[in-house]
């Protein structure tokens, strides 16, 4: 470093001076008096700054390379890459850094950003990293009626993870897969009956880094060769998301101008650094900077453009901070879905094309038609019902976003009846109503489309 040299330019002076001065003295002892360490730079300076990355790599989440982009103001960005750290020399100044981790397949699994100002010999820098993962409700009840009573099992596979088996009491019900890794997953599908285990679908789907969780339907069914096996597997069967109970998931609107995390747990144990802690980021771009706590309870301050008060989270879960409250819900997010039916319930004389809505392109509607209340397992809307029996159809909307996440049932009654005799007698009265000077005789005359003889006449003249 030119500070370096300086100083030992300056020794090297003042050792020949006294050495013209007739003292005796070893150069070596002056240096050795002197330590030079996490000194000053200037702005023409460099610094050597270590970055390591903090993330939880539960589940096989294993990185196999990290790229950082430095950039300083309006100047060129800087970008290094590193297996476990990234070494970068970087000038004095304010930096930005954008951490990036993929896995070996070169997929981005994590995402990290920070800022920082270089101002010593030698920094150390660590960025929090946000995984890049979505959700998949996974519907294999195209299988149903060739498995019967057998269990289902699906399995979701990628090359460098753990597999994730959610096993199923039957083929109605819905495979829920929570927190899988962006990228490319492979799904196999197979009947269970004792020990014994049959591949009856494989297939594979992208999953997205997406608030809102997917749903797709299994419909591709492998040859017909049967594996069997007899294996032991760790298995969840639900039709919702389990709740979150190891970790604290915090939300803060990006337009707040807080943009960064200060959080610590007990008296003195901070969780991301010396103050204003660690930056945030908005993983999935919803305008919501996410932070992922990997603790059940602490206390946080929001900072940046001006900062929260001392805030406290007790207990694991997902929360959200808006306007100085928290909510366990987006208050920006999906609302309980509303459905309607139409045409409206009654009597038609010929078949009717019946269709279920809601608002929210997020929502999901399940139906029934035989009267019985809808749920998870039962048949998802994605077009027009023809209704060419008397039908009652029963329907409920779903949205993984919303605070309550199910709306009200709605239901209705279709009779179809060619016969039906749905229009009124029309009367007619062989005198207009008005003031006459002399009584008159008025008789009535009974029009009806399924002809007058069926129609009976009731009166008053009163």
């Amino acid at each position: 470093m030119k500070s370096n040299r300086l100083i030992k330019s300056i020794l090297n002076i003042v050792s020949a001076l006294l050495l013209v001065l007739g003292v005796s003295c070893s150069n070596s002892n002056i240096l050795n008096t002197v330590t030079v360490e996490n000194t000053t730079i200037s702005n023409s300076d460099k610094a050597e700054v270590i970055i390591s990355f903090m993330n939880d790599v539960s589940r096989s989440w294993n990185v196999a390379s990290y790229e950082v982009t430095a950039t300083k103001g309006t100047g060129a960005p800087i970008s290094a890459t590193g297996s476990t750290s990234v070494k970068m020399e970087l000038s004095a100044g304010d930096w930005s850094f954008i951490a990036s981790g993929k896995d070996e397949n070169g997929i981005l699994i994590y995402r990290g950003r920070f800022e920082t100002t270089i101002s010593s010999q030698n920094e150390e820098i660590q960025i929090m990293m946000i995984k890049k993962s979505g959700s998949i409700i996974y519907d294999v009840s195209a299988f149903a009626a060739s498995a019967g009573s057998a269990k289902a099992e699906v399995v979701a596979s990628r090359a460098t993870f753990d597999d994730v088996t959610v096993s199923l009491n039957n083929f109605n019900e819905k495979a829920v897969f929570q927190g899988l890794a962006v990228g490319k997953w492979t799904f196999k599908i197979y009947k269970v009956i004792s020990d014994n285990k049959e591949l009856v679908g494989d297939e594979s789907c992208d999953i997205v880094a997406d608030a809102v969780i997917k749903q797709v339907s299994s419909g591709n069914p492998v040859p017909t060769t049967t594996s069997t096996t007899t294996t032991t597997t760790t298995s969840t069967t639900s039709t919702t998301v389990p709740p979150i109970t190891d970790k604290i998931i915090v939300h803060v609107q990006a337009s707040s101008g807080y943009n960064n995390i200060y959080a610590w747990e007990g008296t003195n144990t901070e969780l991301y650094g010396a103050w204003p802690g660690q930056a945030m980021i908005d993983s999935d771009n919803d305008g919501w900077y996410d932070v992922e706590i990997n603790k059940t309870s602490c206390s946080l301050i929001f900072n940046g453009n001006g900062q929260t008060g001392d805030l406290s989270l007790t207990k694991a879960g997902e929360y959200w901070y808006k306007n100085g409250n928290w909510t366990e819900y987006n208050p920006e997010g999906p609302t309980t879905p509303v459905v309607t039916i139409k045409p409206a319930a009654g009597t038609y004389l010929e078949a009717q094309t019946v269709t279920l809505s809601s608002k929210q392109s997020s929502d999901i509607i399940y139906y029934t038609t035989d009267g019985t209340v809808p749920n998870a397992s039962s048949s998802v809307y994605n077009g027009s019902i023809t209704v060419s029996a008397n039908t009652t159809i029963k329907a409920i909307g779903y949205n993984e976003g919303a605070t309550n996440k199910w709306s009200e049932v709605v239901t209705a009654s279709y009779v179809i009846d060619p016969n039906a005799d749905l229009e009124a007698p029309v009367i007619v009265p062989s005198k207009q109503p008005g003031r006459y000077q002399e009584a008159i005789s008025v008789s009535f005359t009974f029009n009806d489309n399924k002809g007058a003889s069926g129609v009976t006449a009731y009166y008053t003249t009163d």
